[in-house]
């Protein structure tokens, strides 16, 4: 759980593996994907066109270690280098595109 100021922002759902994660896109009712791109099984990448297609409008925040490039960076709403993203800088994203009552997604 991530809390910004006794505000409950999200529950996480931690997968080890890209088959765990195409799992939890299938059954839906996820409001934001926060994409590690080293997974034992492969990388994260490849999940973002499946997102897209199985879940329209569903933010994606990339977490790496390596930079992303442009075409890569415009699939995304984010991209947090794992080294020098500050807390509160990661609370501001995510406050900014979980979904709130007023703001559903698609």
């Amino acid at each position: 759980m991530i809390a910004e100021q006794g505000r409950h922002l999200a529950e996480f759902i931690g997968v080890a593996t890209l088959n765990e994660a195409r799992q939890h896109l299938i059954a839906g009712s996820l409001d934001l994907v926060l994409l590690d791109l080293n997974l034992p099984d492969g990388s994260g990448l490849e999940l973002i066109e499946e997102i897209h297609q199985l879940c329209p409008g569903l933010p994606i925040v990339v977490l790496s270690s390596t930079e992303l490039s442009t075409e890569q960076l415009s699939r995304v709403e984010a991209a947090l280098a794992k080294s020098r993203t500050e807390t509160q800088d990661f609370l501001d994203i995510l406050a900014r595109l979980l979904p709130t009552k007023e703001n559903g997604y698609a």
